[in-house]
């Protein structure tokens, strides 16, 4: 967190988004690479006044990636299968692990049990 290394590799939530801006905001917190480019203070102002416009918010992302590519600046590698299995008595759940961008585990708010079906399909309430 001090920024005293000269190489690494790191894999924070950023990482396999190139649409986040936290990893590229000079001074940042989680800009671990160090990056000042007036490129990447362009490119974040774009992508911010772009925020309610999701076609042109993910053009200027798209067209984005090359060059970050080709800067090394991001260096998305692949992530893990993860299986997510629940019951079939537990509504208003699609898998998702959390909401928003920095939730976690809250979508538990959002689930209800119908005790119906699962009365139906166990024999208990």
């Amino acid at each position: 967190m001090r920024k005293t290394h000269e190489e690494m590799f790191v894999t924070i939530c950023h990482g396999a988004n190139p649409g986040k801006t936290a990893p590229f905001v000079p001074g940042g917190l989680y800009n671990m690479s160090m990056i000042d480019d007036p490129h990447i203070d362009e490119w974040t102002n774009a992508v911010s006044e772009a925020y309610l416009d999701d076609t042109l918010r993910r053009q200027i992302i798209k067209d984005d990636v090359l060059w970050k590519l080709e800067q090394v600046i991001l260096f998305p590698v692949p992530d893990p299968y993860t299986y997510i299995v629940w019951q079939p008595w537990v509504r208003d759940y699609h898998g998702e692990s959390r909401v928003g961008y920095l939730g976690d585990k809250d979508y538990s708010e959002y689930i209800w049990i119908d005790q119906d079906l699962k009365q139906a399909m166990t024999g208990k309430r």
